[in-house]
C-alpha cells in the first residue's frame, strides 16, 4: 500500500530501543529501524513525519504525522 499511516497506529505492546553509546542517552544520528511481519528491515530517518508517532505515542494516539516540510506557518 502507499497510505504513509498504514504503520503509524501501535498495534504491539513490545517495543524495544537499544543505545550502544557509553553515556546512554541516546545518540544524536541514530535512525529508528522498524522490522514489519514478514519483510525485511526497513529504516526511518529521525526527521520523517512518520518518527513522532512511534517515539512518542502518548502525544499522537491516532497515529497522525507529528510533522512535516509542508506546514504551514502561522503568525
Amino acid at each position: 500500500t502507499t497510505d504513509p499511516q498504514r504503520y503509524n497506529a501501535p498495534c504491539s505492546n513490545e517495543i524495544a530501543a537499544i543505545f550502544t553509546n557509553p553515556s546512554a542517552n541516546p545518540p544524536f544520528d541514530r535512525s529508528i529501524a522498524v522490522y514489519p511481519k514478514e519483510e525485511s528491515m526497513q529504516e526511518i530517518s529521525i526527521i520523517s513525519s512518520c518518527c513522532d508517532p512511534m517515539i512518542y505515542p502518548i502525544l499522537f494516539p491516532s497515529g497522525e504525522d507529528g510533522w512535516s516540510n509542508d506546514i504551514k506557518y502561522t503568525d
